[in-house]
């Protein structure tokens, strides 16, 4: 192998056994995988990709994962589990032809008593995830490892017994919520961190420890290499598009104070489009409950009016709201708290957001995005704003592309190909423990 194929960002360390240590900084790896250059081991080892949420946004960050891992490995075996067909039939949407030959992809239907309590409560709890969680148990203690972009599956770690196999978080954002840094997230045997914002973050509060962590970029970006996006026109007109998307949480939204004022003032301006397209978990649940159960909203339906009007798009859920779609739509990003104004911001543009809960948000690092760009608290703050907004893209421009890079690196088009480096590198470690034992 020549010194061209293969170069690394980072010094090697070694771990208190002696061993290489490849993995506990960001890397860039060429077309080569290095792993045999350290270790052996077996062929024949398995990754389970638990993509079980009721909502369908967190597969666009592990598919182009799934691609790459199936590439670098030729004889892994990888099976994703779902929760619904239309949640099988878009992961094979972004499957690589070669990944759709060899990838298991299994619906675990939720119980029936997980689908009647979680009604009764009016989705208030993730009860049917809990639920379809329980049924396969025995099936993934049968992994090398398990692979999961959320903190719930930690649930078969601490609560149903399925400690054989590494977990590994993904991520499912690249927000700053403090959601983002739950102490939890330290109970993975590795964490892949999207680029040095939040490594450092982390690091600071003790959720990751070197070693158990790597930066590989942001995957999802890799989905439109199998599934490509395009600008795509909404409107019969060239007005420029606003994208309003409000979160889901009920103490930090926009959405429950002052979600129905925004659409009635985009329904009398005629200078504007507007896209409506909110966090997918807004409108799939009527009761929000944060959770520390201290506060709670019932999200209301949406008045028949703003369906009809000719300078409004209005999309509650289906694939282009979480595929980038209206990201790259929209000229202008109108929002609260939701890690999407990242992905928005690959390329510099406008940025507004409604400060609903007189956040203090100044020097809290859970809104260091709203340093990005104008936050307003009225609607009179986001008319001038509007009016304004030419000024508002150049003052920002300079810190979006600095918290571009910090967020994402500067290489975000080989993410999924580093992410599927560190699993291969977390499959490594598995075994070399087993030797030792």
């Amino acid at each position: 192998m020549s010194e061209a194929q293969l170069t690394f960002d980072a010094q090697l360390t070694f771990d208190s056994q002696g061993e290489i240590d490849l993995y506990g900084s960001p890397l860039r790896l060429a077309d080569y995988h290095p792993r045999h250059l350290f270790t052996k081991r077996p062929d024949n080892v398995s990754a389970a990709f638990l993509l079980v949420h009721d909502q369908p946004h967190q597969i666009p960050h592990c598919a182009p994962i799934i691609n790459e891992l199936i590439d670098i490995e030729s004889k892994i075996h990888i099976e994703a589990f779902v929760q619904s067909n239309a949640h099988a039939d878009l992961l094979a949407s972004l499957l690589s032809p070669a990944a759709l030959n060899r990838v298991s992809i299994t619906t675990i239907a939720p119980p029936l008593w997980a689908r009647t309590l979680e009604a009764m409560i009016f989705g208030a709890a993730p009860l049917r995830r809990i639920g379809a969680s329980r049924s396969i148990v025995r099936t993934l203690s049968k992994f090398d490892l398990i692979v999961t972009p959320e903190t719930t599956s930690l649930i078969y770690k601490d609560k149903l017994g399925v400690n054989g196999p590494a977990m590994v978080y993904t991520q499912h954002g690249a927000g700053d919520r403090a959601v983002g840094f739950k102490k939890a997230i330290s109970k993975f045997d590795h964490v892949l961190v999207p680029g040095e914002k939040i490594k450092t973050r982390m690091l600071a509060e003790k959720i990751v420890e070197h070693g158990k962590y790597s930066v590989v970029g942001y995957p999802k970006f890799n989905s439109v290499r199998v599934a490509p996006i395009k600008k795509q026109r909404f409107f019969e007109n060239d007005l420029p598009t606003v994208v309003y998307n409000p979160h889901f949480d009920p103490l930090l939204s926009s959405w429950y104070q002052a979600g129905e004022c925004v659409l009635d003032h985009f329904m009398q301006r005629d200078d504007f489009n507007l896209i409506f397209a909110p966090h997918t978990m807004l409108w799939s649940r009527k009761l929000h409950i944060t959770a520390d159960l201290n506060h709670m909203q019932w999200r209301k339906g949406l008045k028949t009016k703003y369906f009809s009007n000719p300078h409004i798009h209005i999309d509650t859920g289906s694939p282009s709201s979480i595929n980038m779609t209206y990201m790259r739509a929209a000229d202008v990003y109108l929002g609260d708290v939701s890690s999407q104004v990242y992905e928005f911001l690959e390329t510099p543009k406008p940025c507004v957001f409604l400060n609903c809960h007189d956040a203090k948000w100044q020097n809290d690092p859970n809104y260091t995005h709203w340093k990005l760009g104008e936050v307003v608290d009225s609607l009179g703050g986001l008319a001038d704003a509007l009016d304004n907004i030419d000024v508002i893209g150049n003052a920002y421009k300079r810190k979006q592309k600095d918290a571009f890079l910090a967020t994402f690196g500067d290489d975000v088009h080989n993410s999924a190909r580093r992410a599927a480096f560190a699993l291969s590198g977390v499959l490594d470690k598995c075994c070399q423990k087993q030797v030792r034992l």
